[in-house]
């Protein structure tokens, strides 16, 4: 029997794995008499199929990965073996009624070359002469006098000493000279939007160009160019031989040219910074809403894409490949949704799954859709369902496994919670796209059936679960700095939220360190048990994560240790000890040792008051986007927080101008300066580098290897390359700075450049003055010396608000290009843009589902919308953060139907402050606003807690009273109180003020 199973594996693999089955049967036979699974695999008589089961198969495993160790079989011939295993457990499975367990399959990153191969060793001395070459050549006028060759020059330059080894990127380049760009750090970059797995352009990386780069992306000659199919490989010898390179060092194509520069970074760089630089791992940059949120200022960068072409292999397609051996089910599904008729797909639908499992799970839910069920009442056609259940049924296999999500029993780990956990899980690894979309209307589709047929919990909001149109939870690359983690720890002390017990604010602490601090998934800590915080005595705390009565995990490798003591606040680990102190007092007697042992670490209730994940989850959003000011982020962002620090923080004592982006967060800066005390305490050593750094992120996070991590949850990688980069170029001559370079060498030899920091910063300067004067701002900056008296003080800015309202007509017509506009009123693109972005926000002006244009209503102002323009530059030069702050809270709280701006109850107190002093420094006084109460008789207004602020801004101030929205809620709004700007004939202002404190932001660059 054991021969036709084999057969029949062998028929049904490559060629490639039906060669090793040979080999795997005699290893199998050899130890069959001390493996079950060996022996059912080998037809041994003598042993019970009920053996082989999962204890079985872990021990095969072991014995396969052992041996790797004796040097017996390679690392791709043991994964052979185990996915060959895998394919006969299968097999048989299929023919017997007596099953056995799987093996599991395993999962090898591509491997990357080693530097030292002869190849790449023989490219060493070639890349030195073209490097040497390119140096020479732009001494030379003959570079800079031709827009070819210094095209030529610019992309030679970029991947010889800038280390841009892809050549996508090379391709797009052009795209950026000459063009305004973002700064952090105090250096430049640009961002590459890239093709991710055909869902189009969301694979973002940023690249901060090395100096010499820079000064001729930004040089007064060059000029932004169209993407190129192909590097111009006849231009770029031109340029070498311009700098007397032989003819016989030539690169002979663009192959060798990428091969040669790739063996040379690998000399600078580790091997997984190599992976990062070509997309063979698909790291993503940190979002850029965090980064410019923590680099504000100067970045109007352009958006510039690549086409979604010539896509590389999807990063997850062995990871599917694996689901088809596993549920082979899921392989059906192609053809069943090509189907003529929906009774023809119904026929053709899998039905082999065990009940109890997702598959059955799954297939009864394709049942129910197929049959024109939907949470919208109407039916779809299976071409929308294929595009919608195919992919969620397989990301739910690959985050659920095969056993069903309504097995789970404990109060603390709901069918609920586990399945929101894992909704959040699977679209916080998928980038925006038209296919997200469908993927989470596909999970959307699913939880309607669990709610109509298995009773499942509804989900408490469909944008909190899923995100905006039933999915899109942007759980990317977004994250908080350490300052933002300190300063929503403070906020939850605050008395606004004291108003809760005690104990649940400290929950929501512990809560936010556990996911920030130690990267743990939110059902990872909901299910923590006393006895999973290992205190030893007053020494190292560590935070066990394993499986239990209360919760499973994610995957196998989910289970993991963690050294709390290495990531912990002094202030926290005697929080934490305290927490658990109190939390075992009521099981000291020995004989509740088995209850303290499976004691949630998290009561279920405080006081009479019930805790539950959602609310505490609820808290810390709230604690989060109060001090961010980013109102998109999630408790899952703290895990790609806590990866991604640590990561740098590892690598950071190696690399020390990664510190250089994080000066204007001091606690950041300061925890990755820690980095050395870090190494020792996870490895016990301060090697430099290694690529145990890299592995030990990822069993802290519990993934099976980096790849899983690098393409998910680290997103600093390109801080690393900066870093590498701007090393690099101290050591090339400066006569070719100065040459490339519009400063005069006179005034250049002067700066002192005696050391290597001031080298870098005078290499600073040069890229800085050649940028300000290739990008000169449209915002003229505040004037030195004696201030000017108000009333004849100019406008400070170069920019008018007629200007800028023609602008915004036009943009808003659509009729032209945003360049044919950027010339007619002399304003930068990026201003254009900012404004296009922002049509869908002004309130109740759509027409036929898009934005109308609005156009001011004449009316007797106090203040001309003009008038108001001046005065709000004026405080942006005075007081830029009151600005920032006052203009923000007027936007984001305005309400187009009384045309007030809303202040929710005591815990908006001090914004109100904040815009009342905001509305008096810019001259509108108390006669200017009417506030408003929201109340329905017989109840009276509830806003004591602005009584003082009121009477502050004005003693006689006028109220007037509006019914409140809902009846149902009227207590609620009688908290409320709006903030009306009226004219002179007291009538409600409405969008006019709102158009022109959203076009000051604009021009201003404020986000």
């Amino acid at each position: 029997m054991s021969d036709q199973l084999w057969q029949s594996v062998g028929s049904h693999c490559l060629p490639v794995l039906a060669s090793r089955i040979e080999d795997l049967r005699r290893w199998l036979d050899r130890i069959s008499s001390k493996n079950p699974h060996a022996a059912v695999l080998s037809d041994k008589t003598d042993v019970e199929t009920s053996l082989a089961d999962a204890r079985s198969a872990e021990a095969l495993e072991i014995e396969v990965i052992r041996q790797v160790g004796l040097k017996q079989l390679s690392k791709r011939e043991a994964a052979d073996w185990l996915r060959l295993l895998y394919l006969a457990e299968e097999s048989w499975n299929a023919t017997n009624a007596i099953p056995i367990a799987h093996t599991r399959l395993a999962r090898l990153p591509a491997a990357q070359p080693s530097p030292f191969k002869k190849d790449n060793i023989s490219h060493l001395p070639r890349v030195e002469a073209w490097r040497q070459a390119l140096q020479i050549a732009l001494r030379t006028d003959a570079i800079t006098s031709s827009a070819q060759l210094l095209k030529a020059a610019t992309l030679l330059s970029a991947l010889l000493f800038g280390a841009l080894i892809d050549s996508k990127k090379l391709c797009i380049l052009g795209k950026f000279a000459g063009q305004p760009t973002s700064q952090a750090g105090g250096y430049r970059y640009l961002e590459f939007n890239l093709p991710y797995a055909g869902m189009g352009n969301h694979h973002t990386q940023r690249w901060y160009p090395d100096p010499m780069t820079s000064l001729l992306l930004w040089h007064p000659a060059a000029r932004s160019a169209e993407k190129i199919a192909r590097l111009p490989m006849a231009d770029i010898k031109s340029v070498l031989l311009a700098g007397r390179l032989n003819k016989s060092a030539l690169p002979q194509g663009t192959k060798d040219l990428l091969d040669a520069a790739t063996a040379w970074w690998q000399l600078k760089m580790a091997p997984i910074d190599i992976h990062g630089l070509q997309r063979s791992f698909l790291v993503h940059s940190i979002h850029r809403r965090t980064w410019r949120r923590l680099h504000a200022p100067g970045n109007n960068q352009t958006d510039i894409s690549a086409a979604p072409a010539a896509e590389p292999p999807d990063e997850g397609s062995a990871e599917k490949d694996d689901l088809f051996v596993i549920y082979p089910w899921l392989q059906a599904l192609d053809a069943l949704f090509q189907s003529k008729s929906k009774t023809a797909a119904l026929g053709k639908l899998p039905a082999s799954a065990t009940e109890g499992t997702t598959s059955h799970l799954l297939q009864a839910w394709l049942h129910f859709v197929i049959s024109g069920n939907s949470s919208t009442k109407q039916a779809r056609s299976l071409k929308t369902l294929a595009k919608e259940c195919i992919p969620a049924c397989t990301q739910l296999l690959a985050s659920l496994g095969d056993t069903s999500p309504l097995q789970a029993t404990s109060p603390d780990a709901t069918t609920l919670a586990v399945l929101m956990d894992a909704y959040q899980e699977i679209l916080g690894e998928i980038p925006q796209s038209s296919q997200r979309k469908s993927l989470a209307i596909g999970l959307r589709e699913f939880h309607h059936f669990l709610v109509k047929k298995h009773g499942v919990e509804p989900l408490p909001s469909l944008e909190t679960a899923l995100g905006e149109d039933a999915g899109l939870l942007p759980v990317d690359a977004n994250l908080i700095t350490f300052d933002d983690y300190e300063a929503a720890q403070t906020w939850l002390e605050t008395p606004r939220v004291n108003s809760k017990p005690p104990g649940i604010i400290e929950i929501a602490q512990l809560v936010l360190m556990f996911a920030f601090r130690l990267g743990m998934r939110r059902q990872e800590i909901w299910g923590l048990q006393l006895d999973d915080v290992d205190i030893e005595g007053e020494g190292e705390i560590s935070i066990i994560v394993r499986p239990n009565t209360v919760r499973r995990l994610k995957t196998p490798s989910s289970k993991r240790v963690i050294p709390a003591d290495a990531f912990l606040s002094a202030a926290e680990l005697v929080k934490l000890r305290a927490w658990v102190a109190a939390r075992t007092e009521p099981f000291q007697n020995k004989m509740k040792y088995k209850a303290r042992s499976e004691a949630p670490l998290f009561p279920a209730q405080i006081n009479d008051h019930p805790i539950s994940a959602e609310n505490i989850a609820k808290l810390i959003f709230e604690a989060l986007r109060t001090v961010t000011g980013d109102r998109h982020l999630y408790l899952h962002h703290l895990r790609h927080a806590f990866g991604t620090w640590s990561y740098l923080r590892l690598r950071a004592p190696d690399y020390p101008r990664v510190c250089d982006f994080f000066s204007d967060t001091p606690l950041t800066l300061a925890a990755i300066r820690q980095g050395s005390e870090l190494r020792r305490r996870l490895i016990g050593t301060d090697v430099s580098p290694s690529r145990k750094y890299a592995y030990a992120v990822a069993r802290l996070l519990g993934h099976s290897s980096p790849a899983v991590s690098m393409a998910h949850y680290l997103h600093g990688d390109d801080l690393i390359w900066a870093s590498i980069v701007q090393e690099e170029a101290l050591s090339l001559k400066l006569a070719t700075f100065l040459a490339v370079s519009s400063i005069p060498r006179s005034t250049a030899f002067s700066w002192p450049k005696n050391s290597s920091s001031r080298k870098h910063a005078f290499l600073q300067e040069l890229v800085e003055q050649a940028y300000n004067e290739a990008c000169p701002t449209q915002v003229a900056p505040a004037k030195q010396g004696r201030p000017r008296k108000e009333a004849n003080s100019p406008n400070v800015q170069s920019v008018s608000f007629e200007q800028l309202l023609i602008a915004y007509q036009q943009v808003a017509q659509r009729e032209l290009p945003l360049e044919r506009i950027a010339e007619q009123v002399k304003l930068d693109i990026g201003v254009l843009q900012r404004i296009e972005a922002g049509l869908e926000a002004i309130p109740g002006r759509k027409k036929d589902g898009a934005p109308s244009v609005y156009r001011l209503r004449p009316r007797k102002l106090v203040m001309p919308p003009e008038a108001l323009f001046n005065a709000l530059l004026r405080l942006h030069v005075k007081d830029a953060d009151l600005f920032d702050r006052g203009t923000r809270i007027f936007l984001e709280n305005y309400n187009p139907q009384h045309c007030d701006v809303v202040f929710r109850g005591e815990k908006a107190a001090q914004d109100l402050r904040t815009y009342l002093t905001f509305l008096k420094t810019i001259g509108l006084t108390g006669k200017s606003v009417r506030f408003i109460h929201r109340v329905t008789p017989p109840l009276a207004a509830e806003t004591n807690w602005a009584a003082k602020l009121v009477t502050k801004f004005n003693p006689a101030a006028s109220i007037k009273t509006v019914a409140s929205p809902n009846k149902a809620k009227a207590q609620s709004y009688a908290k409320w109180l709006g903030a009306q700007l009226i004219d002179e004939a007291s009538k409600a202002i409405g969008l006019d003020y709102w158009m022109v404190i959203w076009l000051a932001r604009s021009v201003l660059f404020v986000r």
